[in-house]
């Protein structure tokens, strides 16, 4: 830091120095700011007569106080959803923030609780000694990884006349399933494994209660019949729209998903596609039932058109002579090659047009015009 120097008294004009006698002239006048310090500096001060004639040297100590060290703080792990109380180990005043230079001030004091987080997350602290602030130290809260899917069935779909299905179950700690409407039997509820022959017909939600450190709980749905459609259709998959899954009619369900390449797909008995994984362009997905029982094997498939992300910029701002009209510059790429415009109380020689002229309204001064992709 900087060090502001004042002759308090008397008044008249002054010479700073860095020597007690010699030495360098620094500056004239009654103040003196010196250069940023990093250790103890003493500078020497002297009253200038009108006649020339000087004073014996004032000396004036700038004492450099080192910054306290950064605080620390242990990190931890935590299950998703949760929060924590983080405690740092400080001798001054210590704050939270949230990025390690500039960002939030998040809280002060030597704890500080979290919201709730889903995700990794680290935090920065230092403390501060008067007025001299340490350098940030980082502590992370870690998510403790929940295996996903819980667990999963072969197929989304069993014969009622196949053998009994047992769940692949992820969660090393195991857990209880349960199944809702009550009409689905279990051989067991710790395996998941389906009495098919004392279940009734119809499609259930199996919930499996994870245990461990993270209890959780995760669901599928499962179906039983005694003939089997594989039927399904998809919307609009857009690259930025996250996740989709599959749409069934009536009577219909879900086997085992399938793609010609290039479809990511987070669980294949569920159908749910990860669109922003995939690749974009056509494909053909498909739903196989397998055969088990007296049901036969069957599938079926769906085209589905992975849009890539639109990318849409209008152009620069501008500015024109009043009354002007002004030529735009729009640019649409990725998921759609055109766009339309719109805002103003002016015209567009043709709203569809990337580089469409806009006419300003009378006595309109400014306008922010929006160019929205048609994808």
């Amino acid at each position: 830091d900087t060090a502001s120097l004042t002759v308090t008294t008397p008044s008249g004009n002054y010479a700073w120095y860095d020597a007690a006698t010699g030495g360098n002239l620094l500056v004239t006048g009654s103040a003196y700011v010196t250069p940023p310090l990093v250790s103890t500096t003493t500078y020497y001060v002297e009253s200038v007569s009108a006649n020339g004639c000087s004073s014996t040297r004032t000396a004036v100590t700038a004492t450099v106080t080192p910054p306290p060290a950064a605080p620390s703080a242990s990190g931890t792990s935590i299950c998703p959803g949760s929060s924590t109380t983080l405690t740092a180990t400080a001798t001054g005043t210590v704050s939270w923030y949230d990025a390690a230079v500039g960002g939030h001030l998040l809280a002060t004091g030597s704890s500080f609780t979290t919201p709730a987080l889903n995700r990794n997350t680290t935090y920065y602290i230092e403390q501060a000694a008067g007025t001299c602030v340490s350098p940030r130290a980082s502590v992370t809260v870690s998510m403790i990884a929940i295996p996903s899917p819980q667990f999963k069935y072969s197929s989304g779909t069993f014969c009622k006349t196949g053998a009994n299905p047992s769940p692949t179950i992820n969660n090393p700690d195991g857990g209880i399933f349960s199944a809702s409407p009550g009409a689905l039997v279990f051989v067991s509820t710790t395996t998941g494994q389906i009495n098919l022959a004392a279940s009734a017909s119809g499609t259930y939600t199996i919930s499996f209660f994870g245990g461990g450190t993270c209890p959780t709980t995760s669901t599928a749905d499962v179906t039983i019949t005694s003939s089997p459609n594989a039927q399904f259709s998809y919307g609009a998959l857009c690259q930025n729209s996250g996740t989709a899954f599959p749409v069934f009619p009536a009577g219909a369900s879900a086997g085992v998903f399938s793609s010609s390449g290039g479809i990511v797909f987070l669980n294949t008995t569920t159908g749910e596609i990860n669109i922003a994984a995939s690749t974009p362009g056509a494909h053909n997905i498909t739903n196989t039932i397998p055969a088990s029982g007296t049901c036969p094997a069957t599938s079926f498939t769906f085209p589905v058109t992975v849009d890539p992300t639109a990318v849409v910029s209008a152009g620069t701002n501008q500015v024109v002579p009043f009354g002007t009209p002004v030529t735009l510059a729009g640019s649409v790429s990725g998921g759609a090659s055109t766009g339309i415009w719109s805002g103003g109380a002016g015209s567009f020689s043709n709203p569809n047009q990337l580089n469409a002229v806009y006419t300003p309204a009378p006595g309109e001064t400014t306008v922010t015009l929006t160019l929205t992709s048609a994808d």
